[in-house]
């Protein structure tokens, strides 16, 4: 099991402050998920973070801050958006967009990698 949780990335797209972040990590502490990204968040704080998500600081020190969220999810095979058409800010009618058509996608490593992404603020797959 932790094998396959740890082919999966949490991608956040311009998060705006630490407590969304920090709720996050708060999550991925508590299912062993360990591949946090960020994209260009408005904030970082590693000692406010920590705070919200308590013995954290093994994960928010192995997090990696990208500049656009193609370069964050450059060696993905599927992408999701698990928050944006619910916010209005692109895709679908209501809950998360579709996934990635199936083909090769930028940097993707083949079958056996899986990442996942959250929307932010930021548009369609571009930034």
């Amino acid at each position: 099991m932790k094998e396959r949780l740890s082919r999966i990335a949490i991608v956040l797209d311009h998060p705006k402050n630490v407590v969304n972040i920090g709720g996050v990590v708060r999550v991925m502490n508590n299912f062993g998920l360990t591949d946090l990204r960020l994209v260009n968040p408005d904030e970082f704080d590693a000692y406010r973070i920590e705070g919200i998500a308590h013995r954290s600081s093994e994960l928010i020190e192995a997090a990696s801050i990208h500049d656009t969220l193609d370069d964050a999810i450059a060696d993905a095979e599927k992408a999701r958006d698990a928050g944006r058409a619910k916010r209005g800010g692109g895709g679908g009618s209501g809950g998360a967009n579709p996934p990635l058509p199936p083909g090769p996608h930028p940097g993707s490593r083949g079958s056996d990698d899986l990442r996942s992404r959250l929307g932010g603020r930021g548009g369609g797959r571009g930034g």
